[in-house]
């Protein structure tokens, strides 16, 4: 993993995350960490990083909770311009739960100070509101994950998983909807806590049925409404 200070960055569509007339003080950033972090890496976060933001500039990323018994936890997916930090799920100041943030493709991440932040509240009101607007919409991409895990059924939780890919990674093309993310069917039955030969196993039928297709290993869903009303059959 690649670390260094910077004072700016040459993308700055990040700004439109804070102040949507791109006002947004280049002293908020400057001294922040920028991590490049390669496809596959993983990091590890405590509660001693809850001083930081974290926004993401580019590539992907899946955030995991690992318990004290090993047990491993995907809460949320999260891509570029997406901020998250200060992880209010950790409560006891002597909690040894952790982390785990893996790049699904080559990311880049600004690490930045809270305070660095709030102290320029004061001057900047829409500051604050468009920073009270990223961490709500993470909170609600978080519940949407959590739900999905909910359904009993493996056959519902991939096909809620999938339309959920859909609706925050994919992008309209003439074959259907393709999802810009490659997961495995190992991950993907991590994340369902599910077996990846169970996984497997719907992923052929649901591609027999013609709802989704494989092309150079992007996920195509062909008609996401057809896939919907499999799921509630």
């Amino acid at each position: 993993m690649k670390m260094k200070f910077i004072s700016n960055l040459k993308d700055n569509n990040y700004k439109n995350l804070f102040i949507d007339n791109n006002l947004i003080l280049d002293n908020i950033i400057k001294n922040s960490l920028y991590l490049e972090i390669d496809k596959y890496e993983k990091l590890y976060f405590t509660i001693s990083d809850l001083k930081y933001y974290f926004l993401i500039t580019k590539g992907t990323i899946r955030i995991s909770k690992i318990y004290n018994n090993g047990a491993k936890f995907t809460f949320i997916f999260l891509k570029e311009y997406d901020l998250f930090g200060k992880f209010g799920e950790i409560k006891k100041k002597n909690s040894s739960l952790i982390y785990e943030l893996e790049a699904l493709e080559k990311t880049y991440l600004l690490k930045i100070s809270i305070p660095a932040i709030f102290n320029k509240i004061h001057q900047h009101t829409i500051l604050y509101k468009n920073l009270i607007f990223a961490l709500n919409k993470r909170l609600i991409r978080n519940n949407m994950l959590m739900e999905i895990l909910t359904h009993r059924n493996i056959k519902n939780r991939l096909i809620s998983f999938l339309l959920y890919l859909a609706l925050y990674f994919g992008s309209l093309s003439k074959l259907g909807i393709i999802i810009n993310l490659n997961l495995s069917h190992n991950t993907i039955a991590e994340i369902l806590c599910s077996t990846r030969v169970t996984i497997t196993r719907y992923i052929q039928f649901l591609k027999k049925m013609k709802y989704i297709k494989y092309i150079k290993k992007n996920l195509i869903i062909i008609n996401p409404i057809l896939l919907t009303q499999y799921n509630n059959l």
